[in-house]
């Protein structure tokens, strides 16, 4: 089955986010498979209310 691992590069200054799918043998197998991952983003401009 699997799990959602959810990534995002620090290093640009847009948010960009990219969903994989993780086995916990930690076996990579090709599969298009994605979640629906509910996301909360907070920022130093609104730390305490997330926007999705």
């Amino acid at each position: 089955m699997g799990f959602p691992d959810i990534r995002q590069d620090r290093d640009k200054p847009i948010l960009q986010l990219r969903q994989h799918r993780l086995f916990a043998d930690g076996t990579k197998r090709e599969n298009n498979t994605m979640w629906m991952v509910p996301i909360e983003i907070a920022t130093s401009r609104s730390p305490t209310t997330p926007n999705m």
